[in-house]
This record gives C-alpha cells, structure tokens and sequence, in this order.
C-alpha cells in the first residue's frame, strides 16, 4: 500500500528515468493525504522541461506557488535553483536566437510574478546563458534604495501591492489570524479593544516598532540604548509618526526612552502575557501600504495561518518589502 511519503519517493525516483510519465499516478495519492511538497514539484517541473513538456511544466509551476504552502518555506532556493537551471537547459537546445531570447523572458516573467529571488548560483547560470548563447554584455550590479541600477542608470519600476491585494491583505490577516487564531489566547478582549480604538485615532504610522524584539538583540544595560537609538535613527528622518509597541514589564526602560524622546514617536505598552506580532502587524496593515515594520522576528506563524495561497504570496512579498532588521551590535546606520 503507497502512503504519501512513498508516492513522493516514487514521483522523485521515476522523474528521472524514461517512464517519468508514470509519476503522475501517484499524485492523487500523495493530493489525497496532504500537499504535494515545493521539493517533489520540482521534480515533476525538471522532467516536464526534459522531456519537451513546456506547457505542462508552466501548469505545475503555476500549481506549486497557488496551491502549496511556498511562501511559508525559507529554504526553497535549492528546490526553485532546480526548476531554472532544467529551462535553461532547455532554452541552450533552442537553435532559433529569437526563440532562445523568447525563452529566457518567460523564464524572467515567471521570476517576477512569483517573487522569485534566485541563488548566487542560478544567478550566475542565468548570466552565462545570456553571455555565452545570446552574446550579451552581462554585468554584475548594486541596486539601492534609489531603484537606480549602477552598471546602467536606469532606474527600476518599483513593485508594487495593488490597492484590491493589500485590502484583502488586511482583511484575511485580521480574520484568519487573528480571529481564526482565537486572538484571546494571546491577549484579553479588553486590551484587543482598547489597542483597536488607539490604533483607530492615532493612525497612520510611518512605522512601527517592535520593542521587545530590538531590546532583545543585545542584553544587559545596553539594550534601553540600542531601541533608544532605533527610534531615534526613524525620528530623525522627514514625516514620521513612530509606534513603539512594549510590554509592561519594559515600563521602566520605555519611560527612559521616553523621556529622552519627546516627540515624534507615541508608545503603548501590552501585557507582559500578549502576544505582540498581532498587534504591530495590525497596526502597520491599518496604517497603509508605505508603513515600516522594525522587527527581526520572521514572522512565520503568522504567515503559515493565512488561508489563501495567493494572500500568503502578498503576505510575503509586503513582510520583504517593508520590515526593517536591527543589526547585530550597536550599529543602527544599516535601518
């Protein structure tokens, strides 16, 4: 009898011989018990590219960013690497240059609709198809926060959440994470309510900092020094309204800071038994899109309980492009 753990196994194995085709068989198997792995699917998308099944490969790719749980993996570059390295191989065999060049930007434009952030190495595999079969001038480069490329000048098109995507965005994390998580199990009703009517009147923030987690990155003394200088660092920037979220047992440090800081960051201190994602994720979403969240947590729960495949793929994509990391040590200038 195939369970799923041994359909997976088959699907890998018969991927790589001439009777590839009979790995489909045992998918309804492993679909009926649980969700086809990003590992597996990347098997099946290599073969497909192999054995000049282009459009099948595309279905399942397709499939695998949709349907999957992707976008709460961290580890699927070497799963993703394979994929592209198997249509690159399949876009050397093209005889046609133009057909060649065609094939690469089907590549690219499945890269960008999926967020896709290639591997030192797929990058450089990438590189050398373009230089060795397309004959272009390939040149590393550095991008910053300008958008502008240095090898070139010009500067990129920003990517963008549209409006409808980030409505949703908001909507499904507050019902399917929050509520959908029974939010009372990490605070009371009283203080979600009271946190929700603050949010409510003092909102937007430009960003909104974790407390704790930035606290947490040296110990000691030093720690009131190192979110006194986090919060400096955004305060000093041009139109900022700061949320700093604590909890009560950092009252005594916070009022420090507090002190020292008098305008231009508000803070609110949680219990010190709530759980504090919730709340600084609710209130970056309520703020809008260009709102900063100053946290190192990967925020990986939150992210696994979303329901929809293409909101965690938002989730995801808003998490890379708007959370802010404290460095280690004191150096803060990296924000």
């Amino acid at each position: 009898i195939m369970d799923a753990n041994l359909s997976e196994q088959a699907v890998i194995a018969l991927s790589n011989t001439s009777s590839w085709q009979q790995l489909f068989k045992h998918l309804p198997v492993i679909h009926h018990m649980c969700s086809i792995s990003v590992n597996v699917y990347s098997y099946i998308i290599s073969a497909c590219f192999r054995n000049g099944e282009h459009t099948l490969a595309w279905k399942y790719l397709d499939e695998m960013f949709q349907k999957s749980n992707i976008h709460a993996i961290d580890n699927l570059t070497q799963s993703i690497g394979k994929v592209i390295h198997a249509w690159i191989e399949e876009c050397i065999k093209e005889v046609d240059p133009q057909q060649k060049h065609l094939s690469l930007r089907t590549l690219l434009s499945k890269m960008q609709v999926y967020h896709i952030t290639p591997s030192i190495s797929t990058a450089k595999a990438i590189k050398d198809f373009c230089q060795t079969h397309l004959g272009w001038n390939v040149n590393e480069t550095a991008v910053y926060r300008s958008g502008r490329c240095t090898a070139c000048g010009i500067k990129l098109a920003p990517s963008k959440i549209s409006d409808e995507e980030f409505k949703k965005l908001k909507w499904e994390f507050t019902e399917d994470v929050l509520k959908g998580s029974d939010i009372f199990r990490a605070t009371s009703p009283e203080e979600w309510e009271d946190f929700k009517e603050f949010v409510k009147v003092n909102a937007p923030f430009t960003h909104v900092v974790d407390a704790l987690n930035v606290s947490l990155k040296i110990g000691g003394r030093d720690r009131q020094m190192l979110l006194e200088k986090v919060i400096l660092n955004l305060i000093n920037q041009a139109e900022v309204k700061v949320l700093v979220i604590g909890r009560k047992h950092l009252s005594k440090m916070i009022n420090k800071v507090k002190l020292r800081i008098r305008k231009g960051a508000i803070f609110y201190n949680l219990e010190n038994i709530s759980k504090d994602d919730g709340f600084f994720i609710y209130a970056a979403l309520q703020s809008g899109q260009g709102t900063k969240i100053v946290t190192s947590d990967l925020l990986r729960d939150h992210l696994a309980r979303l329901k929809d495949p293409s909101t965690k793929r938002v989730f995801r994509f808003w998490q890379k492009s708007h959370q802010v990391h404290i460095p280690l040590g004191h150096n803060t200038h990296l924000l």
